[in-house]
């Protein structure tokens, strides 16, 4: 049964694949000219299929978030705040780590295969009748998705949209809906080939989701992102709100966040994703609830506290095996390396780390490496595996890892590179994957397999593998 599942799922994802036109990241930096041409054209083509589909965006109010870092766990805060409330939220998260259903979920379940399956033949339908139109008409990848997506959440009649941006914001395909409210959780250096080489330039991007009269928010972060942040919202008539540390929230070591909004009150909620960044994330998820408190959602200080201790996302430090405790995280950028080396201290205490490190080959690689290898005893270097992407060579990896760490082997193989991971740790050793979200999504299924994944419609399926 499970293998049936898995294969119309893989059946209907094929479908939506073979619209990738060469590869999904640029190597090469683009000018900012070419870039808002690009992106104008994105946008152009979505705005056009959506209104073929009918406009179903419009049809609920939209939660959209956008950052460098953290906004997927910020996302899945909400989300869980909404169950807590019990409201019907749909969650939209990019990418999936194993199953494009992570893509699709409403009340805190995936579709169903069938469901998306029927999706994907209604969105073949739509662009057939575009194409009609214009012979000149292609159907791409990341439009497809993002109008499926609309018309899922259309068909299940969400009370609220929670929409993850991808890279940047501005340009991006979800940047099509007109949000109820908006939050950028962070500006850091990521992307810089399509988003530019600075600080200004990418929070310029990240500004590009604020919306005339929708609350715009942010976690205090520095002056020139902020300053590039106020004016957008200055400029298209957004509502800005600053979210600082110690007025707006506390962090309390221990004990969790504590929140003093207009609406809501929330004393000392303990996320369950480990990490002092999750922290901070719970904030910025605690300010949309009490932005969604304002708005009419009837949502308690209760129902906050709860959703802050429930949410939850595969792939944020998240423990799948003990003894050797293994650690799965998709940190993929400076900003996620950082955060994510610091997490790892403060657990190691005097254990020691093997880590399994693979970089896709766009990224800012050395940036990623860093702060991880500097803590590893060992590294297991690997090649992430995702359809039209290249992963940074393991053997060039190699390289520069042993800068940092004498013991590194090279196993281009992800499912061979936990195995080797796992032969030669004792049970008092942790073992942590990352640089690549895809890397995480390619070894998680070691422990949940993806037909579990598929067949229950959840990311923790009851029964793990091993």
């Amino acid at each position: 049964m499970s293998a049936d599942v898995t294969g119309t799922v893989e059946a209907a994802e094929r479908d939506l694949l073979q619209l990738i036109r060469g590869e999904s990241a640029p190597v090469l930096a683009y000018a900012r000219a070419e870039v808002v041409s690009r992106g104008e054209e994105r946008l152009r083509r979505i705005r056009n299929l959506l209104e073929e589909a009918g406009r179903p965006e419009r049809s609920y109010p939209v939660i959209h978030i956008a950052g460098t870092s953290g906004k997927g766990s910020v996302a899945a805060y909400v989300d869980a705040i909404c169950k807590a409330a019990e409201i019907g939220a749909g969650l939209h998260m990019t990418p999936y780590l194993q199953t494009p259903l992570e893509k699709l979920v409403y009340r805190g379940r995936m579709a169903t295969p069938l469901e998306f399956r029927e999706l994907v033949g209604w969105i073949r339908d739509l662009q057939n009748r575009l194409r009609s139109k214009d012979q000149g008409y292609e159907a791409r990848y990341g439009s497809s998705w993002v109008t499926l997506t609309m018309e899922y959440f259309r068909r299940k009649n969400v009370d609220v949209a929670i929409l993850e941006a991808g890279a940047g914001g501005r340009f991006d395909l979800t940047n099509a809906v007109a949000p109820l409210i908006t939050a950028v959780t962070s500006v850091g250096m990521d992307h810089v080939n399509t988003l530019g080489p600075t600080i200004r330039d990418i929070a310029w991007h990240k500004a590009g989701i604020f919306k005339e009269g929708a609350p715009a928010l942010t976690l205090e972060t520095n002056e020139e992102a902020q300053a590039v942040l106020r004016a957008e919202a200055k400029r298209v008539g957004a509502r800005f709100r600053i979210l600082r540390m110690g007025a707006d929230f506390v962090v309390e070591p221990g004990r969790g966040v504590t929140f003093h909004g207009r609406n809501l009150r929330v004393e000392a909620a303990r996320p369950r994703m480990p990490g002092r960044h999750q922290l901070e994330n719970a904030a910025v998820a605690m300010a949309i609830a009490d932005e969604m408190a304002e708005a009419g959602f009837s949502i308690s200080s209760d129902d906050v506290g709860r959703g802050i201790r429930n949410g939850t996302l595969p792939g944020r430090l998240e423990l799948v095996s003990e003894r050797p405790d293994v650690y799965l995280d998709g940190a993929h950028n400076e900003d996620k390396a950082v955060a994510l080396a610091r997490s790892l201290g403060a657990l190691l205490g005097d254990r020691r780390l093997t880590l399994v490190l693979g970089v896709l080959g766009y990224k800012s690689v050395e940036a990623v490496t860093a702060p991880l290898a500097s803590l590893a005893s060992k590294i297991v270097v690997t090649e992430p595996q995702v359809y039209m992407k290249r992963a940074y060579p393991a053997e060039n990896l190699r390289k520069m890892a042993s800068r940092y760490c004498e013991n590194v082997v090279c196993e281009p193989n992800t499912g061979q590179a936990m195995s080797t991971a796992l032969a030669d740790a004792n049970p008092e050793e942790v073992i942590c994957v990352a640089g690549s979200m895809y890397l995480v999504g390619n070894v998680r299924s070691r422990w949940y397999p993806v037909e579990r994944v598929n067949a229950e419609g959840n990311s923790w399926p009851e029964q793990a593998g091993n």
